[in-house]
């Protein structure tokens, strides 16, 4: 891995593309669709991408390596382990297509595709297994390195696994990855990565903070020198619910890296761009004048 190609840090609130639908059957973009999408975002200024293992059994990884094929080091790629599909849903899979035609022209296939996708996630935080995950995100991704690799929301007695801490550093200290992150789905596990050594990254809902406890969660990173990626600010073009105040705020923060936005919509991608530019083109202007 040739770090000096790995364009320079997260800007503050840097937009990140979350890529948990590309390849998802109940998303209907086929491979050409995703990677106009993928295209769109880096054309708007969009270098951050975020997938994991099991998105789209696969093909969200494996859309994200074709459209960067080359470009490898314009764009920053996080993926994430410790989730595995089961039997029923790597079977999906096989039938994407058909499936995926059909749930979008018949409620009842829809709403199966997704009691099925919701069913309980499978764990494996075993250090190999880890370790293998890893390596199989590389090959379908087409690169030999991530920019962030996660656990992706594991449990919080994981972490102290030495066994899995030593493997981590380990595939660290070989270029494997740059930065290593926690994915949290919950706010106990934000609470406790905050304060994990290894973890250069927590990502979160800002709404499973419990009472809105952002200054608090600020604090516990910036003195653990943690940077924080925040999911649920941004929606569709526009602060989430009850954000628009925190949404200034933490644009300028030191400790939140960026704010992680999925969508396959185009439109709705052009309007989270130019609303986080907006943000930050309002900054420079009040920092001007101060």
């Amino acid at each position: 891995m040739n770090q000096n190609k790995t364009p320079a840090g997260y800007q503050a609130a840097s937009l990140i593309l979350g890529c948990s639908r590309l390849g998802s059957a109940l998303t209907p973009l086929d491979r050409r669709q995703c990677l106009d999408l993928l295209h769109l975002a880096h054309d708007l200024g969009v270098r951050d991408f975020d997938t994991a293992n099991i998105y789209g059994q696969g093909d969200s990884e494996r859309f994200i390596g074709e459209a960067f094929r080359g470009r490898r080091s314009q764009v920053r790629i996080a993926s994430k382990a410790g989730q595995r599909l089961s039997p029923a849903q790597r079977a999906l899979a096989l039938f994407k297509r058909p499936v995926r035609f059909l749930a979008s022209r018949r409620q009842g296939m829809r709403t199966a595709v997704a009691h099925q996708r919701a069913g309980a996630m499978r764990f494996d935080f075993d250090a190999a297994s880890i370790g293998r995950s890893l390596e199989s995100s590389l090959r379908r991704l087409g690169t030999d390195y991530l920019d962030i690799f996660y656990l992706h929301s594991p449990p919080v007695a994981t972490l102290n696994d030495d066994v899995l801490r030593r493997k981590l550093e380990e595939l660290k200290a070989q270029g494997k990855f740059v930065k290593l992150g926690v994915s949290c789905d919950d706010s106990a596990l934000a609470a406790v990565a905050c304060d994990w050594v290894p973890a250069d990254v927590v990502q979160f809902d800002v709404s499973d903070l419990p009472g809105g406890d952002m200054p608090g969660t600020l604090a516990k990173a910036s003195a653990h020198g943690k940077t924080l990626l925040l999911r649920g600010t941004v929606r569709h073009g526009r602060p989430a619910a009850g954000s628009e105040h925190d949404l200034a705020a933490l644009l300028i923060d030191r400790n939140i890296g960026g704010f992680v936005v999925g969508t396959t919509d185009k439109e709705h991608l052009r309007a989270n761009v130019e609303m986080i530019r907006w943000l930050q083109d309002l900054h420079r202007v009040q920092k001007v004048a101060a």
